[in-house]
């Protein structure tokens, strides 16, 4: 048996160009820590949005919302914007806050393997009865 090293990192970046050519989006869901649960976005930069995180929402409906939003953003009834909300979007009100550099490194490491630095913007989305 011949062994062959494979890049974990490597065939998580095709994986994503893949979701990113064929959707426009990938939304990364880590699940290594069951209590770290949360959802962000690489390829919003793409539409001119800031990439998105989403922190304490089931999976699914993280996703959910966040391709809604993407989506919305190529029909143009989406703008994102540090203290906005998204009203047409959701029943209810959106909010985002700009996260810090500490914060894109622990949130958002799926965009910075994707885009190769840290040049990029983060929000925080969260319900406006937070």
């Amino acid at each position: 048996m011949k062994w062959q090293f494979e890049n974990g990192l490597e065939l998580k970046r095709a994986r994503m160009s893949k979701a990113i050519q064929a959707f426009g989006v990938y939304v990364d869901q880590p699940t290594t820590d069951p209590r770290a649960i949360y959802s962000s976005t690489t390829g919003f930069y793409r539409v001119g949005l800031p990439e998105v995180v989403v922190l304490n929402q089931e999976r699914d409906q993280a996703h959910h919302v966040l391709v809604g939003l993407f989506v919305g953003r190529q029909l143009g009834f989406a703008e994102v914007a540090v203290e906005s909300t998204v009203r047409d979007l959701f029943q209810q009100n959106a909010v985002f806050r700009k996260l810090n550099l500490q914060e894109k490194q622990k949130y958002c490491m799926a965009t910075r393997l994707y885009k190769g630095d840290w040049d990029f913007d983060a929000l925080e989305m969260f319900s406006e009865r937070r």
